[in-house]
């Protein structure tokens, strides 16, 4: 058997790895897709039920659940400041006010009944500038 010389090794062109462009390209679509899959799942939000209940959690800039779905007529929204500071609930239909709770202190929990038509409505913090960094939910009424 003939022993390989130096020259025949290099001859042998070397495996090419994955240009880094290309992983980049499978990273990005991977993420395109996951943002896409939270999108949609998001998209209906909470679904009230036949209690007409809805659970609200109010912490620093963040109400959850962040948009749900309910019924026409009464619905009952069980609220609780989550958050260290006072919060409140304002609910909004294109900017007026149809109720207002009064803020409540950390761990405080209010009963708010309120009787919606069909429509698109807005829940918000209005405390300290609670809404404008995110504190705001949409509730869509059926």
């Amino acid at each position: 058997m003939r022993p390989r010389s130096l020259l025949s090794r290099r001859s042998r062109a070397p495996r090419p790895s994955p240009p880094i462009a290309h992983a980049g390209a499978r990273c990005g679509s991977l993420l395109a897709a996951l943002a896409l899959i939270l999108a949609v799942g998001g998209c209906g939000g909470v679904q009230v039920g036949q209690r007409r209940t809805l659970r609200v959690a109010i912490t620093e800039y963040r109400i959850d659940p962040g948009a749900a779905s309910a019924p026409a007529g009464r619905l009952t929204l069980l609220i609780e400041n989550d958050g260290r500071l006072k919060h409140n609930l304002v609910v909004l239909d294109g900017g007026r006010t149809l109720a207002a709770l009064p803020p409540l202190p950390p761990g405080g929990r209010a009963r708010l009944s309120i009787v919606l038509a069909r429509g698109e409505y807005k829940l918000e913090s209005t405390l300290g500038g609670d809404a404008k960094f995110g504190a705001q939910a949409f509730l869509t009424v059926r």
